[in-house]
């Protein structure tokens, strides 16, 4: 109940300081975290599934192509499906993520350009690069542009009541 309160303060304050009502600060709040979950969902799922559960062969034909590597493609993918898994973790964590939202527009646009240097074959088949991988830039478009100005209840001061006598 307290931190609900303090961050109605924080949302009062900032109605007051910049104009933003409530009931946006509220909009924006849940489409930033509702952009920030469905965020960690598919790095999280494209880590596990397609590369530590079950390491897709195409998925290492695609690295093999790209890089030679001193070690098996089928652990380098597992590697690297720990690293999605991770990255996924980060978008959960209570942290400003507008810059993040940034680096991870680049990223997305050199994972594409990868992925065709790699298998220019694929960008023609059902579920392809090119709409996941524009389908995350524009998520993330959106998580930039809702995450400024949004109240947090770490931003009021609060301090516990002592008992009473």
């Amino acid at each position: 109940m307290g931190r609900a309160t303090a961050w109605s303060f924080d949302s009062l304050k900032i109605w007051l300081e910049k104009g933003y009502h409530p009931r946006l600060l509220l909009q924006k709040t849940l489409t930033y975290w509702s952009v920030c979950f469905l965020l960690a969902f598919i790095w999280i799922y494209q880590g596990l599934v397609p590369k530590m559960i079950n390491t897709h062969p195409e998925e290492v034909k695609m690295l093999l192509t790209l890089i030679k590597i001193p070690m098996d493609g089928e652990l380098a993918i597992r590697y690297i499906g720990l690293a999605e898994v991770l990255f996924g973790i980060v978008w959960l964590l209570p942290f400003q993520k507008r810059g993040l939202f940034l680096i991870h527009i680049i990223m997305i646009l050199s994972l594409t350009l990868s992925a065709w240097l790699a298998n220019p074959q694929s960008f023609i088949m059902p579920f392809n690069p090119i709409t996941l991988n524009l389908a995350l830039m524009f998520l993330s478009i959106i998580g930039y542009l809702n995450s400024s100005n949004l109240p947090l209840a770490r931003n009021c001061k609060r301090s516990k009541r002592g008992t009473m006598n």
